[in-house]
């Protein structure tokens, strides 16, 4: 699984930010809220290294078999995963469901509920933070694409190798609410 730190993201090699994102302007090392950020010295604002959002999906076939889609693009290239990804600019969470699911697999969906919400820090593009939603299948023809090669639903607890930690845990807490165990935070 991905857990390593990559260096070029880490919080003490973001010096390839030079410029303000707003105004163009230099930026400078600045102490703000008891943290080194980076500071426009024209226009004054603070450059925020924010978590990239991202989505991942959770639907489910009796009895207690999840979907999983096959990778074929970095990281983890051959690991399985939740379907899923970034959200887009301008994109709420639900319509980066729908158009996630869309794209590695050709089915439609209705979003049932925020399930749970986890963080990667450190990934393979940065610090993430993942909102996993339960969805219901309502149609569509299991046609891998974009990023995904396979589509496949596994028993829980029979799982092919996984991409990311974070989808094990929300498979594993998955588990444990459906055999009625109070989940763990």
């Amino acid at each position: 699984m991905a857990s390593k730190r990559h260096k070029f993201l880490s919080d003490s090699n973001l010096n390839y930010i030079a410029f303000c994102s707003f105004c163009g302007g230099q930026l400078q090392d600045t102490v703000v809220e008891g943290r080194t950020r980076k500071q426009c010295v024209t226009c004054g604002r603070i450059n925020y290294v924010n978590p990239i959002p991202a989505v991942a999906l959770l639907a489910t076939q009796p009895p207690d078999r999840v979907m999983l889609v096959r990778r074929t693009a970095p990281p983890e290239i051959g690991h399985w995963c939740l379907p899923g990804g970034f959200i887009e600019m301008g994109e709420t969470p639900e319509a980066a469901v729908h158009r996630e699911l869309w794209e590695e697999t050709r089915f439609q969906c209705k979003v049932d509920h925020l399930f749970d919400v986890g963080t990667v820090i450190g990934g393979f593009y940065g610090d993430v933070i993942v909102l996993a939603y339960r969805i219901t299948i309502t149609g569509g023809e299991a046609l891998p694409g974009d990023d995904a090669d396979r589509i496949d639903y596994f028993p829980a607890t029979d799982l092919p190798p996984l991409a990311f930690e974070s989808h094990m845990r929300f498979i594993e807490r998955l588990s444990n609410v459906r055999v009625g165990q109070r989940p763990h935070y």
